[in-house]
């Protein structure tokens, strides 16, 4: 969820969040990139999320506790996140009362960025930290999430992964962060989509019958493609909101 201000952009917000809800009974994390949280804190609650996550810069010490404290009080878990430059330190007024502290391994605005190596460091040091005050807390990363950097979070210590465009812009749904979370070994929770046609399959060849049965126009075939590829990422999406929390 981001507000334009927090963060140079703006996406979902409580109507979506309700929505989702709605439509799937899957684990819903929600990620509050936004200022004051506290002022939002009970209407995501409320709107069906089961986890609210808020940014430790995102307000004051006080606020953000007061944050935590309302979404306890709806019976929800709660968490708290940390920017790229943010040190590991500063979950140590949160942890005991959090039920997952989420690292940035990209800077929070946009998807499809570069994971940041250099913040692996970080995850392991907030691993130790969370073995030694709060062994039930969960240790999640979001940035850059892709099968081959998933492995170095998993060794760094995270047990639960993040991935957008790295499910989403590939061309086959394979379950490609499965897949490189399972080769890792561990219990990391993640959740992929799998895509059951490809564009050679189905676009192309629909286009061209298309085309040729009804004497129609060779941007007819580009058409067919445009929503061939519409009804996969449908398909995809349908597929994810119906898997549960692993």
């Amino acid at each position: 969820v981001m507000d334009g201000a927090f963060v140079p952009n703006i996406s979902y917000g409580v109507p979506i969040c309700k929505a989702v809800n709605d439509y799937t009974d899957m684990f819903l994390d929600v990620h509050l990139m936004i200022e004051k949280p506290v002022r939002y804190a009970a209407r995501f609650c409320e709107s069906g999320a089961d986890l609210v996550n808020f940014h430790v810069e995102a307000d004051t010490q006080e606020n953000i506790l007061q944050a935590i404290n309302i979404v306890k009080a709806h019976g929800k878990k709660t968490g708290v996140t940390l920017k790229p430059n943010t040190p590991a330190e500063a979950v140590l007024p949160y942890l005991p009362l959090v039920d997952l502290v989420l690292v940035m391994t990209v800077e929070p605005g946009f998807g499809g960025q570069s994971f940041m190596h250099e913040q692996l460091p970080k995850i392991s040091m907030i691993r130790e930290l969370i073995d030694t005050l709060a062994p039930m807390c969960e240790l999640e990363v979001d940035g850059g999430v892709d099968p081959k950097t998933c492995k170095v979070c998993i060794d760094a210590g995270a047990n639960v992964l993040v991935a957008g465009s790295a499910v989403f812009t590939a061309k086959v749904f394979n379950m490609v962060i499965g897949g490189g979370v399972l080769q890792s070994g561990g219990e990391t929770k993640f959740m992929t989509a799998v895509n059951i046609t490809g564009t050679w399959l189905f676009g192309v060849p629909l286009g061209l019958l298309s085309a040729y049965l009804f004497k129609l126009p060779i941007w007819w075939v580009y058409l067919i493609l445009s929503l061939e590829e519409y009804v996969r990422v449908a398909i995809s999406v349908r597929l994810l909101l119906s898997r549960k929390w692993m």
